[in-house]
């Protein structure tokens, strides 16, 4: 009884000269064909991360952006020292209500003092206090619940600070991301085999008709794009 290894052995020499029964320019056009692809979806795949990439760095910086501009309209007065701010009496740009804005003013205690519906916003109405971010514990950039926030510490008269942290939804950057997908020319693959298959198919086909081997005339073959 033939044992397992003889089988392999045998199996291996039989694709061996199958390979080898190809004719070489057949063998070379897939070759090159295998390279090519692999060279266009490696360049479509890093393309495709360059731009994921730098989205996402636009959208933060537009965070930090819009909370350092935050930070330059608010005039914060204590009507009870370090407890009570007049929120009625904060006016902001009406940027707030257009980016779908989330604002909270903490005191050093972690207690809220203020949200962007209890503050006057010109020009619009702002949206509902939610959802319910925890007080900050320092300055910087974090996500939160689904949010892109940035919190820094604000200067209160006639003494003291106050936590402000101003908060974007990161499904804002989703709905961009996939906005960009949607009019991309087409996926990774689909892109190589585009330009990897009519040639890899034309150049073939055309060594078997000069050879006579009954592949026929040249043949182009296109993948649909993407919709």
């Amino acid at each position: 009884m033939a044992s397992l290894g003889s089988y392999i052995r045998s199996a291996a020499r039989a694709t061996f000269s199958a390979y080898r029964s190809v004719p070489l320019r057949w063998r070379l056009a897939g070759g090159s064909a295998a390279l090519t692809f692999v060279i266009l979806a490696a360049f479509a795949v890093v393309v495709g991360v360059l731009t994921t990439n730098q989205l996402r760095s636009q959208f933060t910086n537009q965070v930090h952006s819009a909370s350092d501009q935050l930070g330059r309209q608010l005039h914060l007065t204590w009507s009870i020292p370090e407890q009570l701010l007049p929120c009625s009496t904060i006016t902001l740009s009406e940027y707030v209500s257009a980016e779908r804005a989330q604002i909270r003013i903490f005191n050093d205690a972690g207690g809220l003092l203020c949200t962007q519906d209890s503050v006057k916003i010109k020009g619009g109405k702002p949206l509902p206090a939610t959802p319910l971010f925890p007080p900050p514990s320092r300055p910087g950039t974090f996500q939160e619940l689904g949010y892109m926030a940035v919190a820094h510490e604000q200067k209160v008269k006639p003494v003291g600070e106050a936590w402000v942290l101003y908060a974007q939804p990161l499904s804002d950057l989703d709905h961009t991301l996939n906005r960009v997908q949607d009019v991309s020319p087409d996926p990774p693959l689909q892109l190589a085999l585009r330009f990897v298959v009519p040639s890899a198919v034309g150049e073939t086909d055309s060594v078997g008709g000069a050879g006579g081997g009954g592949l026929g005339a040249p043949r182009v073959l296109a993948v649909a794009p993407s919709r």
